[in-house]
């Protein structure tokens, strides 16, 4: 059964509604983006947050230290990485976390095809929708063989996470962008190799087929969750509910 994380919690009322509904993970964001919470504030969340419910950190170049105090502080459970971290710097920190603690990597997927040579690219599964010359097929085929090569070379990169988490790549945004890529892109579970999770453009539109199609370990979902950029506790239960069930099936 797929699990679900339910990121960019940052308020007090997406702590209740994630309590509610118990979610697999939630995550709290200390990369500098709209969803950023201070030090304080994740300690004041993960407080009410209920226990059986793990909280990630989402890091991005940020200094070791800083995540091994917030790990030995008991304010996150999990490690999730989404910078340039090479494996000298996971190796370093992993040497001052508790056994057990997993890090989790980002592996950056393509929304925009265009440096592949596709014309005029919206997303990369609208692309794949709209295509009906066999010419464009065929080109949009080669893009993604090499875009599925370049994936396999940052999973190497990155062999030493715990877990993968292949998040959209759109120029200029980290994280957050609601941009989701196509699935056809990703290695086969054999070649990836470990526990992932599916992240970028993740939502109620697709959440079924991905589910369906991929199976992965898990779901990761912000954006989708959101009305007026605020969690919303009924998307969040909605959700929840359509994950166990498909993945039940």
């Amino acid at each position: 059964m797929s699990k679900i994380k339910v990121c960019g919690l940052k308020r007090l009322e997406d702590i209740e509604a994630v309590n509610a509904c118990k979610p697999d993970c939630v995550g709290f964001v200390f990369a500098n983006t709209k969803r950023f919470v201070s030090d304080d504030l994740a300690y004041e969340l993960k407080s009410k947050l209920s226990k059986d419910i793990p909280a990630a950190g989402v890091f991005v170049n940020e200094p070791i230290e800083h995540i091994q105090a917030l790990v030995n502080r008991g304010i996150i459970d999990i490690v999730q990485l989404h910078g340039a971290e090479d494996e000298e710097y996971v190796d370093h920190l992993r040497r001052g976390l508790p056994v057990g603690i997993q890090i989790w990597k980002a592996i950056k997927v393509e929304v925009d095809l265009s440096a592949f040579g596709i014309d005029n690219p919206k997303t990369a599964e609208e692309i794949s929708n709209e295509l009906s010359l066999a010419e464009e097929r065929s080109r949009y085929a080669a893009a993604i063989m090499q875009l599925s090569s370049q994936i396999k070379k940052r999973m190497v990169e990155n062999i030493h996470a715990d877990c993968y988490l292949f998040d959209s790549k759109v120029k200029g945004i980290i994280g957050g962008s609601g941009q989701s890529f196509d699935l056809a892109s990703l290695p086969t579970d054999e070649e990836i190799g470990k526990i992932y999770f599916l992240a970028g453009g993740v939502g109620f539109n697709n959440i079924e087929r991905i589910i369906r199609q991929r199976n992965p370990y898990g779901v990761d979902i912000s954006t989708a969750l959101e009305t007026d950029g605020f969690k919303d506790r009924e998307k969040i239960e909605r959700m929840v509910d359509i994950v166990r069930r498909v993945s039940a099936e």
